[in-house]
């Protein structure tokens, strides 16, 4: 949903929407889900300079937490960075596996 409403404010003035919907869609089903329409320049704008600063002063950027870090390879690394994912990781990281 948040990265609709900044799709959304990144580009109103080019493509004007009176409503955004995410769709889930299945073999069986269709389900839309109305989303709040918001104005995220705020946000964009204090991401744009984080992201910025990490790269002038050469540290990683705090990461953006979302349901979708369980899936990733990297979340234990992200997760003892302290910058990123805040419960405990699902995965192993390979230099920790024993090999027999």
């Amino acid at each position: 949903m948040f990265q609709l409403q900044c799709y959304d404010t990144i580009f109103s003035r080019r493509i004007p929407v009176e409503n955004l919907n995410i769709l889930y869609v299945d073999m069986n089903d269709i389900v839309a889900y109305k989303v709040q329409k918001r104005d995220r320049k705020e946000w964009i704008g204090a991401r744009i300079q984080e992201l910025e600063d990490s790269v002038t002063e050469n540290v990683l950027p705090r990461g953006e937490v979302s349901g979708v870090c369980k899936y990733c390879r990297y979340q234990t690394r992200c997760h003892n960075s302290g910058g990123g994912l805040i419960t405990r990781p699902l995965s192993i990281p390979k230099n920790s596996l024993k090999t027999h």
